[in-house]
């Protein structure tokens, strides 16, 4: 009874689209949103954990956060990261922007920053689909952040289909 055109627009050109109301859903997760709770949401639809990517020649191991401090830690333009957003607004943790998973692991192989935060499954993935990267000479921290990925929607009137989505 439903038919979606799937469109991809960047991160926060996305967010504004939706508060507009030019676009009807978009999908997140439930804990990198601001004010979540003036969104209607679907059900959970995968669990989806960053972890920091990089050289296996500079490992990078910590217990706590604060022991990255002095790093530059490369990250995607738009995209919130809770775990670490305390620390890169003391600039305790450079925070270096790119603007796709691509750009951000070849920034690492370039040295333009120590780490990337990536969800490990894309990173997987961009290491697979590029010739120019040699997979194995990357290394994956455990999670440093983890959230459930949902629909989301601002308009009321999509909560029927909300409904048929989480019984799909």
């Amino acid at each position: 009874p439903y038919t979606a055109e799937l469109v991809a627009y960047p991160e926060k050109r996305d967010i504004k689209l939706l508060d507009k109301g030019l676009i009807d859903f978009r999908f997140d997760g439930l804990s990198w949103v601001d004010h979540p709770e003036r969104f209607y949401w679907s059900d959970p639809i995968i669990a989806s954990e960053d972890v920091l990517v990089f050289l296996n020649t500079q490992s990078i191991t910590y217990e706590k956060i604060s022991e990255l401090e002095g790093k530059a830690i490369i990250t995607h333009l738009g995209y919130t990261y809770p775990t670490f957003e305390p620390f890169f607004k003391q600039s305790l943790i450079k925070r270096i922007d790119a603007p796709n998973h691509l750009s951000m692991l070849q920034m690492i192989l370039s040295s333009r920053g120590d780490a990337a935060i990536m969800n490990k499954k894309v990173a997987l993935w961009v290491l697979k689909k590029n010739k120019k990267f040699i997979p194995e000479n990357f290394g994956f921290s455990r999670p440093v952040d983890a959230s459930q990925i949902a629909l989301l929607c601002l308009d009321e009137k999509w909560i029927p289909f909300i409904k048929f989505f989480n019984q799909e």
